[in-house]
């Protein structure tokens, strides 16, 4: 079976926070945007857990994320990318994942559809045709796909507001095309809550929160094993 990759949202993120070159900011350098969104940072790389939510459009296609992830190496969520739906669930080392007639459809062939839409497929986080989907389940190299790269000293503070019942400052990035808008917590830890950005060629939403709560995924049940399917078994 050869499926294409499933593609990374965190391209389109970039374009939200609008990126250069990754800034090195001091910690301590006071209360300018770029320290403030560097601590945040920092701290939310530091999170045991957190669950991120993003819906997401750019010039050729749409992305809806949903998930849970944490640094024990599970996790669980979905994504609904161009008409076709993934539900993801990472248990340590094996990811599992089950996927609409849609995705299979424009992902693999209409034989790959009829026997796996609809059916959980599990294999090793490492294996070729799962190492994109088990990226996903990495809470600092995801952090470090979506942020790693923005252009910290164009960050500006210009005020603080209420979001899901907790303090944050704004910081508004002026330089990415359309205007983009990150809030970051006023409060120990300081952790990063929300990117948002309105027109341009990428524009969308990332809500970040649940920091450092339990993850705690079922095991699907039934799964087919792609490490088997050459053989001609499978279930597990």
């Amino acid at each position: 079976m050869r499926v294409r990759t499933v593609p990374l949202v965190a391209a389109v993120i970039l374009g939200l926070v609008g990126t250069t070159t990754t800034a090195a900011v001091a910690i301590g350098a006071g209360s300018t945007g770029s320290a403030i969104f560097a601590r945040a940072l920092t701290a939310s790389e530091d999170a045991a857990s957190l669950t991120l939510k993003a819906s997401l459009i750019n010039a050729t296609t749409s992305y809806v994320l949903d998930i849970s992830i944490s640094k024990s190496g599970n996790g669980f969520g979905f994504i609904k990318h161009d008409g076709g739906t993934i539900d993801l669930v990472r248990l340590g080392r094996t990811v599992y994942f089950k996927a609409t007639r849609t995705f299979w459809m424009k992902n693999a062939s209409a034989s790959a559809a009829a026997l796996f839409a609809g059916k959980w497929v599990s294999g090793p986080a490492t294996a070729s045709t799962l190492k994109h989907v088990g990226a996903y389940f990495d809470v600092r190299s995801i952090l470090d796909q979506l942020f790693g790269k923005t252009e910290a000293r164009h960050l500006a503070k210009i005020g603080t507001t209420t979001f899901m019942g907790r303090r944050v400052a704004i910081l508004r990035n002026h330089k990415a095309t359309g205007g983009s808008t990150i809030y970051v917590g006023t409060h120990a830890p300081y952790f990063l809550y929300r990117i948002m950005k309105k027109g341009g060629s990428s524009h969308g939403s990332v809500t970040l929160f649940n920091y450092d709560k339990p993850v705690r995924p079922a095991k699907p049940k039934g799964s087919i094993t792609l490490l088997k399917l050459a053989s001609g078994s499978g279930k597990s």
